[in-house]
C-alpha cells in the first residue's frame, strides 16, 4: 500500500439494513480490492457473478454487492488502485447515489486532462458539473 489516509464510510446496508464500514486505502497496484477478513476479490469483470438486482463480484471464498455507485465514483476521478475493507458483503448504500462516495474519495482524485476517455465514458472535467457521456 501507498502511505496514504485511510477513508471510512460507514452507513446501512440496502439488502439487509444492517451497519457496514468500508475503509478505503490507496494502492500502487493499479488494482482495485475489497477484502472481507482474510478473503480478497478483484473488481473484474471475470469475477461478476450477479447483475440482479445489484453487481456481485464473487468466488468461492468471497462475494461483495452493491459496488456500482462506489466503482462509478472511482471512473469518475480517475482512481486506479484502492484497497476497500469491508466488515460486510454489501457496500454501504449512503444515500443511494454517487454523491457522498465523491465527496469522500475526492481526496485520492487524480489529475485528468480536459477530456478524457475511459472505458467508454467521456468526462468533461470544465463544466460546473461533471457529465458523463456513454460512447
Amino acid at each position: 500500500m501507498i502511505d496514504t489516509q485511510q477513508i471510512t464510510v460507514s452507513s446501512n446496508t440496502l439488502m439487509s439494513n444492517t451497519n457496514t464500514n468500508a475503509n478505503i486505502f490507496e494502492n500502487d497496484k493499479n488494482e482495485i480490492r475489497f477484502f472481507l477478513g482474510q478473503e480478497s476479490i478483484c473488481a473484474d469483470c471475470d469475477n461478476v457473478v450477479s447483475t440482479q438486482n445489484c453487481t456481485v463480484l464473487g468466488n468461492a471464498n468471497i462475494k461483495v454487492a452493491l459496488i456500482e455507485h462506489f466503482m462509478a465514483t472511482l471512473a469518475l476521478l480517475n482512481i486506479k488502485g484502492v484497497d476497500v475493507c469491508l466488515d460486510n458483503f454489501e457496500m454501504p448504500i449512503l444515500d443511494g447515489s454517487s454523491k457522498v462516495w465523491v465527496e469522500k474519495l475526492e481526496p485520492l482524485k487524480k489529475e485528468l486532462s480536459d477530456k478524457f476517455y475511459t472505458k467508454g465514458i467521456l468526462v468533461n472535467k470544465n463544466m460546473r458539473r461533471i457529465y458523463c457521456i456513454i460512447k
